[in-house]
């Protein structure tokens, strides 16, 4: 929202002062008795709501304490102040709200989507600490048929702080909509999310609804990464699966893929399945030739020293 659609009037002025933190304005207005939540603008943002956006604490700590709703939505719903909070990263605005009433689990836009959720998407961290303690439900689904939770999300991004997190709240490991979020790590080359997943428990052999395992989408992104710029094999040597990264990397001069993931990430992750036990049913036949590829340098890696564990 810019300043100018929202100044001209006492109310709107408070909107304004708070978008750009300026405290002494906010405390001039409440003195003259303007109202916190008397005005919003055409889409429904608050003083409030700019305030936690913005991330200025001082702003939120004089609104809340005039009685400001912490709950008050935009006119289509996509948003609070809690949201919009975490969504930023400003953890010290998120404490002040959830401190003032704000709904911790408050679901918001058409998927009915709670701010633990955003804030594992995007790893915040602590944020997501706030949440949790505040009583966010670590399997958060939406409200409108949304059924992938902040763990999914969290693994899309591999933010493997957030996944710590979830676990310990009791998050599902195997919960997702079209695949599990083990599959989603794999899938985006998060080794160290994937790992961390099957030491939680994870189902390695889980089958999505499109008939896809972990593996077999950590299979496809190996084949078809790209190394950016000179191959990574040359810095991999005396590894168990250097043979293999330079099969791949040659492999992947003839494959093209949209994603220019680093190849070593997407080995990784078929490292890890094959120790903990992944079976290659059902594997697509364009794929397994790349995994007949990989399997006699991923197998030795369950007893072998020169193996490197990874977190």
């Amino acid at each position: 929202m810019s300043d100018s659609e929202s100044e001209g009037e006492p109310g709107s002025d408070l909107v304004v002062a708070a978008q750009r933190g300026e405290t002494e304005d906010v405390s001039q207005l409440f003195e003259q008795g303007v109202d916190p939540d008397a005005w919003k603008n055409k889409i429904g943002v608050t003083a409030l709501w700019n305030a936690a956006w913005q991330g200025h604490a001082d702003c939120v700590r004089l609104l809340t304490a005039a009685r400001a709703d912490a709950n008050a939505r935009t006119h289509d719903g996509s948003s609070t102040p809690l949201y919009m909070a975490c969504q930023e990263g400003h953890s010290g605005c998120a404490r002040l709200l959830l401190a003032a009433g704000a709904a911790v689990d408050a679901a918001v836009n058409e998927s009915g989507l709670p701010p633990l959720r955003i804030s594992a998407e995007l790893g915040r961290v602590d944020c997501m600490e706030l949440l949790l303690a505040a009583g966010a439900r670590g399997n958060g689904l939406g409200d409108a048929g949304e059924v992938d939770t902040p763990l999914w999300f969290a693994a899309q991004g591999g933010h493997a702080a957030c996944l710590a997190l979830l676990l310990e709240a009791g998050a599902a490991v195997d919960r997702g909509s079209d695949c599990s979020p083990l599959a989603k790590a794999c899938h985006m080359g998060h080794a160290e999310y994937a790992r961390r997943l099957i030491r939680a428990g994870a189902d390695v052999n889980h089958i999505s609804l499109q008939g896809a395992s972990p593996l077999l989408l950590a299979t496809l992104i190996t084949c078809s990464a790209r190394a950016p710029g000179d191959p990574v094999a040359s810095d991999f040597r005396g590894h168990p699966m250097h043979p293999l990264l330079v099969q791949m990397e040659a492999d992947a001069r003839q494959w093209p893929h949209e994603e220019k993931m680093d190849v070593l990430d997407a080995l990784e992750c078929v490292e890890a399945l094959v120790v903990a036990g992944a079976t290659t049913d059902p594997l697509d036949e364009n794929v397994r030739r790349c995994f007949e590829v990989a399997r006699p340098f991923a197998e030795p890696c369950a007893s072998s020293d020169a193996c490197v564990e990874r977190g």
